[in-house]
């Protein structure tokens, strides 16, 4: 939080969506995607002067909107694009539970506003294999978590601000001959979010 207090936990996604994607010949490309599913997650930290814990169960929907365009230079693509990302997390009451018992929170909704604008830079191998790197900068514009208790209001953390990251990765595609994909990366984070997250996706075609 912004007050320097910290909590740990974990949170899982359950959902589908839909993605739309169009690529013209001269490399300008723009795509839409929208889903919705369940969040799950649990908490555990200090509230004050004692440890705490509580779980969590709500649902979400999420919408984002891009546009790009790719140059090719022999074996070398470069992918310069900016984005929008919105989500909505729904509200929620949850029970705490620390050493004096259990009292119960009630949790807002929450909103994210997130623009985008990178670049990434492809080497491909051949026409299946290729690894690439690429660096962006986020500006979220909201995304404040508010809860309380009773008539009380709790401090509430926000993810307002910058953030840059800086990406590496290894993809291979799926075509007519491969029936299998994968595709690896690993993201660095600093400025508001700070730390990194790692992605591992496997596809196949019938």
């Amino acid at each position: 939080m912004d007050n320097g207090a910290r909590g740990d936990g974990k949170q899982h996604y359950t959902g589908a969506g839909i993605l739309f994607r169009r690529d013209q010949a001269g490399g300008l490309y723009y795509e839409a995607a929208a889903s919705a599913g369940y969040m799950k997650g649990d908490f555990h930290g200090r509230i004050g002067s004692m440890n705490a814990r509580y779980e969590s169960g709500t649902p979400y929907i999420s919408a984002q909107a891009g546009l790009g365009k790719v140059y090719t230079r022999n074996r070398d693509t470069y992918d310069i694009y900016g984005k929008f990302f919105w989500s909505h997390l729904a509200s929620d009451s949850a029970s705490v539970v620390n050493q004096k018992g259990t009292t119960q929170y009630d949790f807002d909704s929450v909103n994210s506003y997130v623009t985008r604008l990178g670049m990434r830079w492809t080497r491909n191998f051949d026409q299946v294999r290729s690894l690439y790197a690429g660096i962006g900068w986020d500006y979220e514009f909201d995304n404040e978590a508010r809860a309380s208790y009773k008539a009380y209001s709790t401090p509430s953390p926000s993810m307002k601000g910058s953030s840059g990251f800086f990406e590496i990765g290894w993809k291979s595609k799926i075509d007519d001959t491969h029936p299998w994909g994968v595709d690896v990366k690993a993201t660095g984070w600093t400025g508001k979010e700070k730390g990194a997250t790692y992605y591992v996706g496997i596809g196949h075609k019938f």
